[in-house]
Parts: C-alpha cells; sequence; structure tokens
C-alpha cells in the first residue's frame, strides 16, 4: 500500500499535465533536443570555422547581448506579474513598443557613427546585423513571458528546437561555402527570425482579441506600477550581461582574437546549453513562485527545492568536465582547438555555481529586492574585470581566466546566501 501510494504520488508531481515536475520536463525535453543539435554540429563547425572566425562572432555575440538586455527595459518581465490578463497584455505592448524604439536608437547611432565603425573592416561587415537582432531579442523577451504566463511550456520547448535547428543548418551551409565569420553570424540571425517568428505566432493566435483591449492609458498605468523594474532591474541585468560578456572585450585589448575564440568555445559547448538547462528550469520556478507568492506571499519551499535539484544535477557533470576536458576537447573539435580544453577545465568551477544560482535573480525580481541585485552585479563586474586585467597585464591568458573563474565562483556563493537570507526572511515576516 505504501508503494502504491509513493507511485501516485510520483505521478502527481512529476508526470501529471500541470505538475510542477511535469512542466519542467516539457521544458527541459526541448531544451536538450536543441543542444545535443548544437553540440553535435560544434566539431563540425570548429573545422569549417578558424578560431579567429570564432572570435569575430563573439565579438558580435557580446555586443548584442550586453545591449540587447535594453530591449524592453525589463518589462518583459513583469508580463508574468499581473493578476488580470487585461493589465498584463498592456505590459506586452509596452515592452514591444520600447524594444523597437531601443533598436531604433542602436540604428542612429550606428549610421551617426558609421565613419569611425568602418574603419574596422571586421566590424563593418556585420554591424547593421545589431539593430534588428536588438529587436528580436525584446520580441522573443516579451512573447516568452507572455507564454510562460500563459503556461504554454510546449511552445516555449518547440522554439528553441526550431531556433537552433535552423541557425546550426545554415551556419554549417554558410562554412561549406566558405563564407568565414560572417556565416556563424547570418546563422544565427536566421535561427532568431526562424525561432521568434513561431513564438509569435503561438502567443498571438490564442489571444488577439485581449490585443484589441491596449489603451495608451492603460499601457502608461501599468508601465508607472512596475516603474521599478527599468530603475533597478534593467541596471542590474546590463551590468550581469557585461560581467558575462565583457571578457570578451578586454581579451581582445591584450591578447589576439583567437584567444577570444578559444574562450568562446567552453561557453558554447558549457554554458550555452546548461544556462538553458537552468533557465527551462527557472521557467516553471518564475511561475510557480510567482503564483504562490500572489496567493500565500510566500515561496521558500520551492525556491530551495529548486535549489537543491541543480546542486544534485550538476555536481556530477561539473566534476567530469574538470578531470577530462583537456584530453577530450582536442580529440572532438580538432588539434588546434587544445587551449580551448584547459579554458574548458578552469571555468568548469565558474560554471558549476552560475548553474546553480539561477532561481536567485528571479526570487529578488519577487520579492522586489532589485536593489541587492544592481549592487552585486556592480561588484561582480568590477571584481572580474580587475581579475582579467591582472592577467593581462602580466601577458599571461591562463592566469587571467583563472582569477576571472575564481573570483565569479566566490561572487555566486555569496550571491545564494543573499538571495537565501531575504527568501527566509520574507517568509517570518508572513508569520
Amino acid at each position: 500500500m505504501t508503494m502504491v501510494n509513493f507511485l501516485k504520488k510520483l505521478k502527481v508531481r512529476y508526470i501529471e499535465k500541470g505538475s510542477f515536475g511535469h512542466n519542467t520536463l516539457t521544458l527541459i525535453s526541448g531544451t536538450i533536443i536543441a543542444q545535443i543539435i548544437v553540440i553535435c554540429s560544434s566539431p563540425f563547425l570548429t573545422r569549417l570555422y578558424s578560431p579567429n572566425d570564432f572570435g569575430i562572432f563573439a565579438i558580435y555575440y557580446t555586443i548584442v547581448m550586453i545591449v540587447g538586455c535594453l530591449a524592453t527595459a525589463h518589462y518583459g518581465f513583469t508580463i508574468t506579474l499581473p493578476i488580470k490578463d487585461d493589465d498584463a497584455i498592456d505590459l506586452l505592448v509596452l515592452s514591444l513598443l520600447i524594444s523597437l524604439l531601443v533598436s531604433l536608437c542602436i540604428l542612429i547611432l550606428i549610421l551617426l557613427f558609421k565613419q569611425q565603425l568602418f574603419n574596422y573592416p571586421a566590424i563593418k561587415n556585420w554591424i547593421f546585423f545589431v539593430p534588428p537582432t536588438i529587436l528580436f531579442f525584446g520580441v522573443f523577451e516579451s512573447f516568452s513571458y507572455w507564454l510562460l504566463r500563459k503556461k504554454e511550456f510546449k511552445s516555449l520547448s518547440i522554439r528553441r528546437i526550431i531556433q537552433f535547428t535552423v541557425m546550426t543548418l545554415v551556419q554549417i551551409t554558410a562554412g561549406l561555402l566558405s563564407f568565414g565569420y560572417i556565416g556563424l553570424i547570418i546563422g544565427f540571425f536566421i535561427g532568431q527570425i526562424a525561432g521568434y517568428g513561431f513564438l509569435i505566432y503561438e502567443s498571438v493566435k490564442e489571444n488577439f482579441n485581449l490585443i484589441k483591449k491596449v489603451s495608451l492609458y492603460r499601457i502608461i498605468k501599468q508601465a508607472k506600477v512596475y516603474r521599478n523594474y527599468p530603475r533597478f532591474s534593467m541596471p542590474s541585468l546590463l551590468i550581469s550581461k557585461a560581467s558575462i560578456h565583457f571578457p570578451n572585450i578586454l581579451l581582445t585589448k591584450f591578447f589576439d582574437i583567437s584567444i577570444v575564440g578559444f574562450f568562446s568555445l567552453p561557453m558554447r559547448i558549457l554554458e550555452a546549453p546548461l544556462s538553458l538547462i537552468s533557465q527551462s528550469i527557472l521557467d516553471v520556478f518564475k511561475e510557480r513562485a510567482t503564483r504562490e507568492y500572489r496567493v500565500k506571499n510566500d515561496f521558500k519551499y520551492i525556491f530551495f527545492k529548486i535549489l537543491k535539484f541543480q546542486i544534485l544535477i550538476g555536481i556530477v557533470p561539473f566534476t567530469l568536465v574538470f578531470l577530462f576536458a583537456p584530453k577530450i576537447i582536442p580529440i572532438i573539435f580538432g588539434p588546434e582547438w587544445k587551449i580551448s580544453g584547459e579554458f574548458t577545465r578552469i571555468l568548469s568551477l565558474m560554471f558549476f555555481f552560475k548553474f546553480i544560482s539561477g532561481p536567485s535573480a528571479s526570487a529578488l525580481y519577487i520579492l522586489e529586492k532589485q536593489k541587492y541585485e544592481l549592487v552585486w552585479q556592480i561588484s561582480l563586474f568590477l571584481l572580474t574585470s580587475a581579475a582579467l586585467i591582472v592577467g593581462g597585464l602580466m601577458h599571461n591568458y591562463t592566469i587571467s581566466i583563472a582569477a576571472f573563474s575564481i573570483t565569479c565562483s566566490v561572487a555566486y556563493v555569496i550571491y545564494i546566501l543573499i538571495v537565501t537570507i531575504n527568501v527566509k526572511r520574507s517568509a517570518i515576516r508572513k508569520i
């Protein structure tokens, strides 16, 4: 009888539609398929493109990721928060309008400074890809949070598969045609169009009537209600993205562009799939935690459940990466990528702590403790930049990467402790 009850409990928690486990598995399944495509294609891409090509693509990716976080002024996150869909649709339209405005501003800046930018041939060939990419980022964030609100986890999962499949096919084709680094950029761009196009279709087809209710007055009203998000969360997110991607810029300052290419490979084969797995879990966490906080003013249980879950599923893979990456990377990706194997080992510690800190930022947003996030992100950016510069001044890229990894690891541990204290305090105040 005990076993029967256990199986029933397991079914409710992980199999039945709408359960936390079912929603998590739905998102993770799409993520896993998408990342299998990316990882399996990487050995082909590293033979079709040089470390220099990946280095230039990493600079493009750095720019669009840092600037892209401005796309919705972080109003996208707020789409999940209102109780009424009428209010949420106003925030969706607000996010889209801000995305359009930001991308137009970027285009104007490029046109104003094109003479200076065109002095760099590598930039000249791809700089005009940046404004539409920023627009796509805003559209993606807005509609992703809308589908998350509507619990359309399957659509979010399918989007990832479409985006990464199209991106990979285009990049391989362009590589075979000897496009060079521009092939990596075109593939990334077209993959976005395919994935985000599907996202827009899924969002609009069931909710067209709600869009008719949108008014400028209500948009302005909702913008005021959630004004703390662009004030505190957006700067925090901007600094967060800078902390992650700015190393590419600093490395080009002190070392050859190929070092950026070597550094980008661990990000492709480790950070991208792990962050997407974490994001899949996080998407479900945000929906569940937001709902519990609205109803019970407490989400301590789900926060610690997710934290323990991510520690358990992360510790073994990262240990294996640390032990075997230097030997395996050159075999899989080609002997010229040996330096990437060493970088992967060094960065594995940082990846682990970053992975388990996944729910922390969302927890602070839900608690409206964005100031803590902002202070921490500023500290992380300054400390990691200093760590990279120390290695750069010593003309030793290994020291730069090691100092960066250790600094990030310590910072993420502190971050988790800060969030844990605030979550517990919230629960105590409720009592």
